[in-house]
């Protein structure tokens, strides 16, 4: 954790809280808490997100798999329909195994630290408790960033899995018709 705070600290331009009230750094650290809560709250909307689209592809490819078992003839006919639902089953498996990526590993930073790493010894620098008290909540600060900047990272991609999703499936029942008509063509004339 030392070594992330040492890089992603480049980013304060206070490397020490001496400088600065306790009612400045509290006020800080409250908004950089509500940050990190944002961030989990995101990737909870995600999450949420993810799961009910999901539940909506495998009901579609359940009822198009059940189409296909209970009227796939091996010896009968060509069936315009059964090509397309068969076309279409393939299409929603690569659908689900995009959103699958949304599911398999769900991780997120969350808020507090523990007591082990905040409950030190003040540094030697620290020669009053008020300035360890600003060192802890600046520490804090810092961390709750850290946490902050991993979750949007980690949700970034997640979210635009979601929309990729969404287009192909508000653009499944164009292409099932399109299926279905070039079935009913070759069909018709071959």
């Amino acid at each position: 954790m030392e070594a992330n705070k040492k890089i992603l600290n480049q980013d304060f331009e206070v490397k020490i809280p001496d400088n600065h009230s306790l009612e400045h750094l509290h006020f800080v650290f409250s908004q950089s808490e509500k940050r990190l809560e944002e961030s989990n709250n995101s990737i909870d909307f995600t999450n949420s997100k993810t799961f009910s689209i999901l539940s909506i592809v495998i009901a579609a490819f359940s009822a198009i798999s059940v189409y296909i078992f209970s009227n796939f003839d091996i010896n009968g006919e060509y069936s315009p329909k059964m090509s397309t639902a068969i076309i279409m089953s393939i299409y929603l498996l690569n659908v689900l195994h995009l959103i699958s990526k949304n599911v398999i590993h769900i991780k997120y930073e969350p808020k507090g630290s523990l007591p082990s790493k905040m409950l030190t010894y003040p540094p030697k620098w620290a020669n009053t408790e008020e300035l360890h008290f600003k060192t802890v909540i600046y520490d804090e600060m810092v961390s709750y960033d850290i946490r902050t900047k991993k979750n949007f990272e980690f949700n970034s991609p997640r979210v635009i899995v979601i929309d990729k999703v969404i287009r192909l499936l508000i653009f499944f029942p164009f292409l099932s018709a399109l299926i279905y008509s070039i079935s009913l063509f070759f069909n018709l004339f071959l």
